[in-house]
Parts: C-alpha cells; structure tokens; sequence
C-alpha cells in the first residue's frame, strides 16, 4: 500500500490519525487551555470534589453496574458474548462461570468462540477497584441443537435477507425509512422456534446492513473522485455532508462520499495513484486523516456516523434493536462477523438479476455535489470489486490500482 505520510510536500498544515496506533495524536482544533498552577488544598478538594459530581461519579468512584449481562441461548459452534456497563474509578473486571473465576477474563465483555455444551452454566462479573467491588447478575448460557437448527433454517430463507435489502435500499432520504427489523416475532421458547425467528432477524438485518455497505462504497469511490482534483482544499471546504443516520441507500451513499472525499484530497496532496479501494480499505482498517486548513477530517475528525448492524432507526437515536442483545456491534470500520459467527451462510449474498440491474449504471455526476466523475466503472463493478476484497483479505495487496 502507498504510505499516506502527513509530511508529504507541502502538507505541514494536515494531521495523519492512526486510530489504532496505540498512542494520542493531539487534535489541533481542541488546544489545552493553561490551568492555574496556585490552589489552596481546599480549593483543590472543592474541584476534585465538582469534578466527580460532574462527571456522574457516584459515591466518589465506587463502582456501579449500568447495565446488567443478559441471558444467552445459542447453538453449538455459535459464537456468543456476555457484556458489562459499569461506572467507577479505576475499574477491574472478573467474570466467573457457576461462581469461579474463569481465567484471563478480564475486560467489560467475555466472549466464548464456538460455545459447546461444556460452556452452559450461569456466568456473572465482579467489578472492583481500590473502594469496593460489586458483583453482577447472573446471566444464564444455554446451548441447544434445537435452537441451533431453527437458527440455520430461518436464517437461509433468502427472502428475509433480500426484503431488509431492498427496505435500505428503498431509504434514501430522512423519511420515509423503511426498515421492519423490529417487528420480527420474538419467543423464549420452544428454543427452535426461538432460534427460527432468531434467523430470521439476522437475514433481514444482513440484507438492510449490505444495502448500507454497498452504498457506502460507491459514495466512497465518487467522493475521492470528486476531491482527486487540483481544487480539492476548495472542495472540502465547500462540500456540506448530510447525515440521515436510518441506515439507508442515502444514508450509506453520504456517510462514504464524506469519507471518500478527504482520502481523495490526501492522495491527490501526495501524488498517490487513483485507488478508491485501496484508500477504502485503508480506512475500514482504521486509517483516518484531518485537513486542518479547512477543518475536514475522517471518523472522529468528521461529521460522519456510522450506522451500526441492527439499530432500528424507527425507534430513538442510537437504540439498538432488543435482538441484538450482546452481541458485538457492527458497522463499516468492525469485522464482518456477527451472522457469519453463527452460520455458515456468508453476510454477502449472490445478487440477484433484478438487484444486478439496480447497479448496472455508471452516473456522469455525483449527485452529492454536482461534479463530473471520471471513474468509467459501473457501480455493479464497484460493489464485486469491493465485496471480493472485503471476502478475501489476504489476496488483497492494498496496493491495486482500479481503473478510473
């Protein structure tokens, strides 16, 4: 892959953000403010004291459960996950199974790869810190072959999957959205019924979500073909991004032209040959990059939000649909793995003719901002591109070049 390097020619005023490097980069739109080195002791406590009433600290930091592990069925191979919310100073997490300290488990969520029938049990977790500690509820883990069958056979039924699809793709501005995730039959038992419907609220939400990612992509592509232009710094000045947060075709379509537009900027700063997908995949790994000149950046540093895998955008911002549970979130900078950890059915299904045809055009203009594009493939031919290197990682160089 091209190094993206901030110190590029000419590009002193631009910030390159590694997310995960491990280390803070300072962001200079928020410079510290200089605190004042003379306090009483008892000025000092008074803040300490306003500080922890401030920030929601109750009891002076001892630590208190937000939100309680749920209960789990699932079937043999699934994966599953139990999690903890807890606030608190300086926290420490233990999580036990049938009350005994389960080794290396440590973090606000435990995960168990592949569950068997030796993982079932009732598993909680003690938080604690320097005050006190408190244990959590108890949440139950049941594996079950009958949930796991009623799983597989709701989660096959191509109809589901096609029916969320075509729901995100049908979204395409703030309203009407129409996603039905959230009325999808819910029961406790018997577990292969619960498993059924389990499935089938995977289906419809793999099909809304790659609705999204498709979408995402080409306004991925048309952004960086839109800044890959001498006048970029103008551009992303000028260009408004739109936020329908529904998880829609617009949604996804805005969220990637906002991000594509400043991956496209940084590389025609740096001479780097045109590559939206390299630049995308750079990104979905974690990559972000800021423009102080005109205060335009990528993830944190942009006005982007990513719909997350199952957020029933028909309820209150941010909820996330009750089926979800514990499941770790989803969006377009997470691994592609929630059904694909509990089916062997892939998240990318085989277009269809009709849903083929939906993507076989190739746009003169964005209709974002109006600019001519100079990319010659199809949007179909964006989508396999993208969708065969998300499915192949290790044949992927991150360093090809796709045709413009």
């Amino acid at each position: 892959m091209f190094p993206r390097n901030a110190l590029a020619a000419g590009g002193t005023a631009k910030h390159y953000l590694a997310r995960d490097s491990g280390s803070d980069i300072a962001d200079s739109r928020s410079p510290q403010s200089p605190i004042p080195n003379r306090q009483s002791p008892i000025v000092k406590l008074c803040l300490i004291a306003a500080t922890l009433v401030l920030t929601g600290c109750p009891f002076w930091g001892l630590p208190i459960i937000n939100v309680q592990p749920a209960s789990e069925v699932t079937g043999p191979g699934f994966d599953v996950s139990f999690d903890v919310s807890a606030t608190g100073v300086g926290l420490l997490y233990q999580w036990q199974k049938d009350g005994a300290d389960i080794s290396g488990a440590t973090s606000d969520i435990y995960e168990i790869a592949a569950a068997q029938d030796s993982d079932q049990g009732n598993y909680a977790c003690l938080v604690s810190n320097s005050l006190g500690s408190v244990l959590s509820a108890q949440a139950e883990l049941v594996v079950s072959v009958e949930y796991g069958q009623g799983f597989d056979a709701g989660f096959a039924l191509d109809d589901w999957y096609w029916s969320g699809f075509d729901d995100s793709y049908d979204t395409v501005d703030l309203s009407p959205v129409y996603y039905q995730g959230g009325e999808i039959q819910f029961v406790e038992t018997p577990y292969y019924d619960r498993g059924h419907y389990d499935g089938i609220w995977y289906a419809y939400n793999d099909g809304y979500f790659v609705a999204y990612d498709y979408a995402f992509a080409v306004g991925f592509s048309e952004g960086y073909d839109a800044a890959f232009y001498s006048d970029y710094l103008a551009f992303l000045a000028e260009d408004q991004h739109v936020e329908y947060d529904n998880g829609g075709w617009g949604d996804g379509y805005n969220d990637g032209f906002s991000e594509g537009r400043v991956f496209g900027a940084n590389d025609y700063e740096q001479g780097l040959a045109f590559d939206w997908l390299d630049a995308l995949l750079d990104y979905e790994s974690g990559t972000d990059l800021y423009f102080a000149e005109v205060d335009v950046g990528t993830g944190a540093y942009g006005p982007v939000i990513l719909y997350q895998y199952g957020t029933d955008p028909t309820q209150a911002k941010g909820r996330l649909a009750s089926r979800l549970q514990s499941q770790g979130r989803m969006e377009i900078r997470k691994p592609h793995a929630l059904a694909a950890a509990k089916s062997a059915i892939p998240l990318y299904r085989i277009l269809t003719d009709e849903e083929r045809a939906k993507f076989d055009v190739r746009p003169d203009i964005t209709p974002r901002s109006g600019r001519d594009l100079t990319l010659t493939t199809t949007w179909l031919e964006r989508i396999l591109a993208y969708q065969q290197a998300v499915e192949n990682p290790a044949k992927n160089s991150r360093s090809r070049t796709v045709s413009k």
